[in-house]
């Protein structure tokens, strides 16, 4: 008799597994969908603003010099008050560092995180990928990730919560920009901006 229920309880858990395991294969293949809906050239799709801002990435030296380490673009995809998509792409001039970080959004929440770190190297005109790093969620929880990490980089879950944490203080200040921008510059289909960051 005991058997048997170890056999049932057994058999319960790998469905119940299975299940879990199916629900997220299709909740990534939606998002995927979501993904590709948004087009990449926003202006034959009137449905979709932009902004893009771009500037330098400044390090003080003795709390007194600022010295210039690279440059930051970035360009937000957004309609009225919902944010789809903020890309960022960091320049850094030590070790020709090349950092894009990539945050698509539904309904404000994150659902898909891409990263890709590659250093140029000097000789020719190739790159070394050190960091790729692509993850679903779902209401902040993570799905599922992939990554290709050619240095000591762990994506362990100290990284997934500041990833969640950066992607709200991503969507945060957009929008607070947005209503900003709305208030000095109505209807504006594309806002170019300026802006510094200081590490």
């Amino acid at each position: 008799m005991k058997v048997r229920f170890l056999i049932l309880g057994f058999i319960v858990l790998i469905t119940n597994d299975l299940i879990s395991q199916e629900k997220d294969s299709l909740r990534i293949n939606q998002i995927d969908s979501l993904i590709s809906l948004i087009p990449d050239d926003i202006m034959t799709n009137d449905n979709y603003s932009n902004i893009q801002a771009s500037g330098l990435i400044n390090k003080k030296i003795f709390g007194l010099f600022k010295k210039q380490i690279g440059s930051v673009s970035s360009e937000i995809i957004y309609h009225d008050t919902l944010i789809y998509r903020i890309s960022n792409i960091y320049e850094y001039k030590k070790d020709n560092k090349r950092l894009i970080e990539t945050f698509n959004y539904s309904d404000n929440k994150l659902i898909r995180y891409e990263k890709e770190l590659t250093i140029q190297t000097d000789s020719d005109s190739t790159s070394i990928l050190k960091q790729k790093i692509l993850a679903y969620f779902d209401n902040y929880r993570l799905i599922k990730h992939f990554d290709t990490i050619n240095d000591n980089f762990i994506f362990d879950k100290s990284e997934q919560i500041k990833v969640t944490g950066m992607a709200s203080i991503e969507i945060y200040n957009t929008l607070e920009s947005l209503r900003v921008l709305n208030n000095y510059a109505p209807g504006t289909p594309e806002i170019r901006l300026r802006k510094q960051i200081n590490e």
